[in-house]
């Protein structure tokens, strides 16, 4: 019994009929292994892309620092946040002696 062979569009082999899936309207014109392959560099891809995302806003939020806000920008920010009750703070003042 001879194999039906069928061409690969992706890397172009010949490839028994076995080496593709078969889809809704008949079989897919690439083969499983170029298949995989390109999953694994799409999958990659998205992770590469999800990891930028990550870094930019910790980059961003690197830029920020609670010396640039008012106290009460900050107690706002809680609120809206969902905090309730009481917010304590104190605040630490530096004077040089030697420059009186």
């Amino acid at each position: 019994m001879e194999q039906i062979l069928k061409k690969c569009k992706c890397c172009g082999r010949e490839l028994p009929m076995s080496n593709f899936k078969k889809g809704r309207w008949g079989y897919v014109s690439v083969c499983m292994d170029c298949d995989k392959q390109h999953r694994a560099e799409n999958r990659q891809a998205r992770i590469d892309k999800a990891k930028q995302k990550v870094e930019d806003v910790r980059a961003e939020n690197r830029q920020l620092c609670l010396n640039d806000f008012t106290a009460r920008e900050l107690m706002a920010e809680l609120k809206r946040r969902g905090y309730e009750g009481k917010l304590v703070y104190t605040e630490t003042h530096t004077i040089d002696l030697s420059t009186l």
